[in-house]
């Protein structure tokens, strides 16, 4: 349901730059590079959308891209190969603060939606210890929220844990079923291969209690500017 927002909340978005279908239908198609980074879910309202022609209908011709993680999504943005991402909120504040014209417009949720999962003799987090941990990207989300959480779990993240930057959730998995991770960082559809896999969940990311813009939906000043109508759309939703 989360995921499905999210994506809902860029077709609202996205759907801003026209009035009206008939409005659309006497103008020409705008196009919107649309990014998403996750393929758990999150990707399948849109395209719904695109494939039973509703973006058209508004007078877009939004071209998805699935960029694999947030990280990647926020350097598309700010290159400006996107338009509109969904990913981290942290990733668009933090590149705003080093000068970047990123802006986010919405966060659906205030935490994290991780879990962390390991070999099925590993049975604790402490033991952890000295093994291999893999999360999306370094910097991304789950590279963050897992540092926090080794550390609330006694560990060291830059020292006691070998943290492996190896792709989506999904790659994760499959490197923990060739053993070339002992444990790795899942969202979504993932944590339920995870654990039909056989592998031990050893902690719940959401329970570290923290607020964070996890789910958000991001953009940039200089597109807003070029597209009055999402700018009028979020201060006045309709």
């Amino acid at each position: 349901m989360r995921s499905l927002l999210i994506a809902a909340l860029v077709i609202v978005l996205l759907s801003a730059h026209a009035p009206s279908a008939l409005a659309a239908q006497a103008k020409p198609l705008i196009k919107v590079m649309s990014g998403y980074g996750s393929t758990d879910g999150g990707a399948a309202i849109l395209w719904f959308a695109k494939e039973t022609k509703l973006f058209e209908k508004h007078g877009l011709d939004v071209v998805l891209v699935g960029m694999g993680t947030g990280s990647v999504s926020l350097r598309a943005l700010i290159a400006k190969d996107l338009e509109i991402a969904s990913l981290s909120g942290s990733g668009l504040v933090q590149a705003a603060l080093q000068g970047a014209d990123t802006v986010l417009i919405s966060a659906l949720i205030n935490g994290f939606v991780f879990k962390v999962f390991g070999a099925p003799e590993i049975s604790s987090p402490a033991q952890l210890k000295g093994k291999k941990l893999g999360v999306s990207r370094y910097g991304a989300t789950s590279d963050f929220a897992v540092r926090l959480a080794l550390k609330k779990w006694g560990l060291n993240p830059d020292r006691d844990v070998n943290i492996l930057q190896i792709g989506t959730s999904q790659d994760a998995v499959r490197a923990m079923q060739t053993k070339m991770l002992d444990a790795g960082v899942m969202s979504g559809t993932s944590s339920l291969i995870a654990r039909k896999a056989g592998f031990r969940e050893l902690g719940d990311l959401a329970d570290l209690g923290l607020h964070y813009p996890t789910s958000a939906v991001g953009t940039t000043k200089s597109y807003l500017q070029k597209r009055s109508m999402i700018s009028s759309a979020i201060k006045k939703p309709r």
